[in-house]
């Protein structure tokens, strides 16, 4: 067994032998241990690189772990083996990649960590084919004045995994630019964000 395959088979029995408190802490039946198992999971998920993680609970008895390769198309092979090597456990779900939920407005911290509202309804886009089967992309942002630039691109990567989900985003996104205005000739082609999915399938 290679170290990778050792460290992937710890982090699974770590969490079958304490998913159950995981439950607690998450539905905040038992929030005391909440530090100390964010901590544990830090420990376990960061061993394999620079990856993200969370633990949700969408309803009652029924549990979602999310590892995210950080937007790394590298880094993705490393999580897709992980959550290949996931045990079976009664309510819980796996995800290699942080799923599409549709959303267009959403709220983050900028650099300051203050909290700021991001509404992307007025959003565009435009599709540039390039090389195997991927796209070069350009989105007109719209009220993000309020936002320093890393932040508008953030905002921007959690609106693109929300319409597309993380792993769609990797594999058939190339290149991104944000842009204020679209140059006269391309106004024809611009398309609003919503049909963002619907263009690049």
């Amino acid at each position: 067994m290679s170290e990778s395959d050792s460290r992937i088979a710890s982090f699974w029995e770590w969490f079958e032998s304490n998913h159950t408190t995981l439950e607690d802490i998450v539905s905040e039946k038992d929030p005391s241990k909440t530090e100390f198992f964010v901590q544990q999971l830090d420990e376990h998920i960061l061993s394999f690189g620079r990856l993200k993680w969370s633990v949700a609970n969408p309803s009652e008895n029924h549990f979602i772990l999310t590892i995210s390769p950080n937007n790394d198309r590298d880094l993705l092979r490393i999580t897709a083996t992980i959550i290949q090597n996931a045990p079976s456990i009664p309510n819980w779900r796996f995800y290699d990649a942080i799923q599409p939920d549709g959303k267009l407005e959403i709220t983050l911290y900028d650099s300051d960590m203050n909290v700021q509202a991001v509404n992307a309804k007025e959003w565009e886009f435009l599709l540039e084919p390039s090389d195997n089967d991927l796209f070069n992309l350009i989105i007109k942002v719209v009220d993000t004045e309020h936002l320093d630039e890393d932040t508008e691109m953030v905002a921007v990567d959690l609106i693109l995994s929300s319409l597309l989900g993380e792993r769609y985003k990797i594999e058939r996104i190339e290149e991104l630019e944000i842009i204020d205005t679209f140059e006269d000739a391309d106004l024809p082609y611009a398309k609003p964000i919503q049909s963002l999915l619907d263009s690049i399938a």
